[in-house]
């Protein structure tokens, strides 16, 4: 028996397009308040449309090394991010921060490790827009400041670009044989991965059985070890794709016994952070 499981999901959305910006601000001129030291830290910041009227400002930076490395007392130091938006005057319109810049990564046994601080708000406008305009973002640190410009994605009637809401699509076949069941799980990037994602351990992918109550019957992860390193989301590119597979033989992760001829739900995973991807099909399973 062949069962197909197609559909296309994503996390995040579009992301926005960082250009010399508008007549209003002088580019040069404000980003010259950055202290160089912070440039150890390739500081980036982004803007994208989140799809329901509101724009995502992301903050993010990194560093590696022992605890009392020079950048890993700079990253720590950040302790605040604001951001203005401005209209295409350069007047401010509106202004919004956060002090919750939360850091991860993965930490080594020779005491080394690597740490990325994200500082992310998301903005909704009081108002209609007039393009261009801009967002101004400060970080602020023991140090200075980073400072970067972002022009706002909108349509030239002043709208909230559309957003791409898929970043990877996902799709998920399988195959009943001899009462196993073969999962093959094709997944092509469609849209830019956002800057901030990452895959925290070796898991690519995860692919997991639920009844109906919701309990977890099976996965594909059970009883495997993963190294606990930082990685990219696969595929980098968009237009290239990867596959994975995993086979289910029949039996409950839970009870070791053959699981029970029914309705089932699957739910396939790329584990990224800090949203992952993920796709929920239905499934009749017949027995073994």
């Amino acid at each position: 028996m062949l069962v197909a499981l197609v559909a296309a999901t994503g996390c995040g959305s579009s992301r926005g397009t960082t250009t010399t910006g508008g007549a209003g601000l002088d580019r040069v001129a404000i980003e010259r308040q950055s202290s160089p030291v912070y440039e150890s830290l390739h500081p980036t910041f982004d803007v994208f449309p989140n799809g329901d009227g509101t724009y995502s400002f992301i903050f993010s930076a990194g560093a590696s090394g022992t605890s009392d490395a020079p950048t890993m007392r700079l990253l720590r130091g950040i302790v605040e991010v604001s951001f203005t938006v401005h209209d295409g005057s350069g007047a401010m319109i509106d202004s919004l921060g956060t002090t919750d810049i939360p850091t991860s990564g993965i930490a080594g046994a020779d005491g080394a490790a690597s740490l990325t601080a994200t500082g992310r708000v998301a903005w909704r406008p009081r108002s209609a827009l007039t393009p261009p305009m801009q967002v101004v973002m400060r970080a602020s640190g023991a140090e200075g400041v980073i400072v970067r410009i972002a022009e706002l994605p909108m349509t030239s009637r002043g709208e909230i670009a559309p957003s791409s809401a898929e970043r990877l699509a996902l799709t998920l076949t399988s195959e009943e044989r001899a009462g196993r069941l073969d999962f093959v799980l094709e997944v092509e990037r469609v849209g830019p991965g956002a800057p901030d994602e990452y895959m925290p351990s070796g898991e690519q992918f995860r692919i997991e059985i639920f009844g109906d109550a919701g309990e977890r019957v099976w996965s594909s992860s059970a009883g495997q070890m993963f190294t606990q390193a930082l990685g990219p989301v696969l595929p980098a590119r968009v237009g290239e794709r990867v596959s994975y597979r995993a086979s289910f033989d029949g039996r409950n992760d839970v009870t070791h016994e053959s699981l029970a001829p029914g309705r089932y739900s699957i739910v396939a995973t790329i584990p990224a952070k800090p949203s992952p991807y993920v796709l929920r099909e239905e499934l009749t399973w017949a027995g073994r």
